[in-house]
């Protein structure tokens, strides 16, 4: 009864009209927003392990969940909410409960109660676009936890979630990105390393207009100030232990972030991403050359952070520099990174 119920529930919303979606789908609201919480409650009774919880808002105890929902019902309910939220996004502004129910059957070993919640977790990502208050720092909090999760879908779900919703320079964003930059799964490595940087443009019919979108595309692009984007990730003791532990792509993703963000701030050119993805492909055979160099830049390295004047600015720089002469101090690691914080330490110190 409850499969068809939900399956009745589906086709309405995708055959009715905007009208009788207007009418309708208010009343219906709260019977699918606690099938979706017992749907996610059933797929945790089969967790892959490594997920969110599903707790918050308006749940389902186990037993009464057991009871209602099958495994044929799951999948269905996923795909009702997500062609609701696509036909009636407002119905779902501010549900950050609802986010976390589809997020938490991410885990699930059912792959078509996986993929359904995937797709509507796309849909429903449009229902926060105007997310702010309170309702941003919940929505933080549920892809905060995500994007640690030991799942993959999870993880990748989360950074394109974040990206869509509250892309860089939104600075929780920012940093989810810098960290997943080194994730084990391709696909989510290079959605986090895409959001930090401008987006390629769509190719155009002469070398000319490539350039041009290029420039057109990358002016377009927003950056956060360089003190807060420091500040927020190097002067919290949290984030910056994280970002110490974690690999050395991270701490690449960030020098170059860092290094965008200071040209454009200060009106100097910045990278395209047409111009990364090129120097992605090319070896620099010269990168221990310049780290090695880059080791007689210590002394100023330490100058500069001992000679702050403790303004915003200053004392963000001061981070910056005391964060760059870690990376350039290591002789263990890698030399793509040395080589990019010797050229910070070459462009912040005038060296």
């Amino acid at each position: 009864r409850h499969a068809a119920a939900v399956q009745l529930a589906l086709w309405t919303f995708k055959q009715a009209s905007e009208e009788a979606i207007e009418r309708v789908a208010p009343q219906m609201l709260g019977s699918l927003r606690r099938a979706l919480h017992a749907a996610a409650e059933h797929c945790a009774f089969d967790d892959g392990g490594g997920g969110v919880s599903a707790a918050g808002g308006e749940t389902v105890g186990e037993a009464e969940s057991v009871a209602v929902v099958s495994a044929e019902s799951v999948p269905l309910t996923f795909m009702a909410v997500g062609e609701l939220a696509r036909r009636a996004p407002k119905l779902f502004a501010g549900d950050v409960d609802s986010a976390r129910a589809l997020f938490s059957a991410l885990s699930t070993r059912e792959l078509d109660a996986r993929m359904a919640a995937q797709e509507a977790l796309a849909c429903l990502a449009t229902a926060f676009a105007a997310a702010g208050g309170g309702t941003l720092a919940a929505l933080e909090g549920v892809l905060g936890e995500a994007a640690e999760a030991t799942n993959d879908s999870l993880r990748f779900c989360a950074v394109h979630w974040a990206v869509r919703v509250t892309p860089p320079p939104h600075l929780p964003t920012a940093f989810m990105c810098v960290l997943l930059a080194a994730d084990g799964k391709a696909e989510t490595a290079s959605c986090a390393s895409a959001a930090l940087q401008p987006p390629l443009p769509k190719q155009a019919s002469g070398a000319r207009n490539d350039v041009a979108a290029a420039e057109a595309v990358a002016a377009a692009y927003a950056y956060p100030t360089f003190e807060s984007l420091i500040g927020y990730c190097l002067a919290d003791g949290g984030r910056r232990a994280r970002l110490e532990a974690a690999p050395t792509k991270s701490h690449l993703a960030l020098l170059r972030y860092a290094r965008a963000t200071l040209c454009a701030q200060s009106g100097w050119p910045v990278e395209t991403a047409t111009e990364a993805a090129t120097a992605e492909a090319v070896v620099d055979t010269r990168a221990a050359e310049r780290a090695a160099v880059g080791d007689k830049l210590l002394a100023n390295a330490v100058r500069a952070r001992s000679s702050g004047s403790g303004s915003g600015s200053d004392g963000a720089l001061t981070l910056y520099v005391k964060f760059v002469e870690a990376r350039l101090s290591d002789r263990a690691a890698d030399a793509a990174v040395r080589s990019a914080a010797a050229a910070e330490v070459a462009l912040v110190c005038g060296a």
